[in-house]
């Protein structure tokens, strides 16, 4: 309630009213008793929400060398909503921000950015936070993570002692023409073997402490340029 002043003006702050549609009836009482009413319709809206999500392009939640600039961001903001900002940021604070101009939003509230570029980022976990408000002015904040790894531990390869035959086991002269290929690489990763002509000879998975032992298939005479490579996971 209020008293209106000696121009007919009032200003009345109502007591907390529930989110939603409300129809306000005013009632205004003249010194004489006499009474008129009006409407006000409002509609409360003190909440909001949204959800961000980060997605490489293999799925497997690990950004790697190939898919540093192929990385989607999508998720659904309140319709109607604006996006204030989206960064991306490393364990080290290094961030990208993403201009909101950039990002498409839909009529229902869906939203979506492709191919962000990631390449500046430090390997780690990568924190996605994106920020939005409605038209009622609610701000609200969420984030998402994904894993960054570009890099492989140095790989070694070596003809085990045991294939190197004849009259020096360093010399990789061997008459065992499916030698063994020892070396070390990351724990986990898969370790491939390849010949000259790009045919796989061998594979297997390096153990916890990245050590591999790999027997080719049978290889030709003469001299052979074997090619390693590994994985990580």
């Amino acid at each position: 309630t209020a008293t209106a002043d000696e121009d007919g003006t009032y200003s009345i702050t109502t007591s907390q009213l529930d989110d939603g549609e409300q129809t306000l009836t005013i009632t205004a009482t003249d010194t004489a008793g006499n009474t008129t009413t009006t409407t006000q319709d409002v509609t409360i809206d003190t909440t909001t929400s949204n959800d961000t999500d980060i997605t490489d392009e293999s799925g497997d939640d690990v950004i790697n060398a190939a898919e540093t600039t192929t990385s989607d961001i999508s998720g659904n903001v309140e319709a109607g909503s604006t996006i204030d900002s989206l960064t991306i940021t490393d364990e080290d604070g290094n961030s990208v921000t993403v201009d909101p101009n950039d990002i498409t939003i839909n009529d229902d509230g869906s939203y979506s950015v492709d191919n962000v570029d990631l390449t500046s980022l430090n390997d780690g976990n990568l924190t996605v936070s994106l920020t939005s408000t409605d038209v009622a002015g609610n701000q609200t904040t969420s984030t998402d993570t994904i894993a960054k790894d570009t890099s492989v531990q140095t790989t070694t390869a070596d003809l085990a002692d045991s294939s190197d035959t004849g009259v020096s086991d360093t010399d990789n002269i061997t008459n065992d023409n499916t030698p063994t290929i020892t070396g070390t690489t990351e724990p986990g990763a898969t370790v491939e073997i390849t010949n000259e002509a790009g045919d796989v000879v061998g594979t297997a998975t390096a153990d916890e402490d990245g050590n591999y032992s790999i027997t080719t298939s049978q290889l030709a005479d003469g001299e052979q340029t074997l090619t390693i490579t590994a994985t990580d996971t």
